[in-house]
């Protein structure tokens, strides 16, 4: 009896959350796609600047902890030790200086330059960041492309 309520209670809560993965967007150029390997990829586009980031999520009751995990190229300079950079794009790579040179003066964009919070609330429809002082952020922030206010949490994307 207490395993069939414990299966029961499982299935409720997960029925009343729904499923957590797909992808989402807010307003403010953001997206995150959260996958069913419990891997994600998080995307902030705006006009010619860009960022991205990719890990691991997990959820806890009903909030959703992220851990950024960085990509690495492999720096191979000639009569140096090889180092690791971070990567601009999500392939690691063996790179050398002049890679460098071309990559930085074409790019606008790269890993973790628009950072992401790291944990999230779910309530079965849409994704809240949950701030330092654990509060929701469930302010609308004044777009500068119009008037209007929008809200700064995520929507799933159909």
């Amino acid at each position: 009896m207490k395993f069939s309520l414990s299966i029961l209670f499982f299935i409720l809560i997960n029925a009343q959350h729904g499923n957590v993965e797909g992808e989402y967007h807010n307003y403010f150029g953001n997206k995150l796609k959260i996958n069913s390997d419990k891997t994600f990829l998080y995307t902030w586009h705006f006009d010619l600047a860009s960022s991205w980031s990719k890990g691991k999520w997990k959820t806890k009751n009903d909030t959703i902890y992220f851990e950024v995990i960085p990509v690495y190229d492999t720096l191979r300079r000639p009569n140096l030790k090889d180092s690791l950079i971070l990567s601009i794009d999500q392939k690691p790579q063996l790179i050398t200086e002049m890679s460098i040179v071309f990559i930085e003066a074409l790019s606008s964009g790269g890993q973790n330059r628009q950072k992401m919070s790291s944990k999230l609330y779910f309530d079965g429809e849409k994704l809240i960041e949950i701030k330092k002082n654990g509060k929701l952020d469930n302010r609308k922030l004044k777009a500068f492309w119009d008037n209007k206010k929008y809200n700064t949490w995520f929507i799933k994307s159909k």
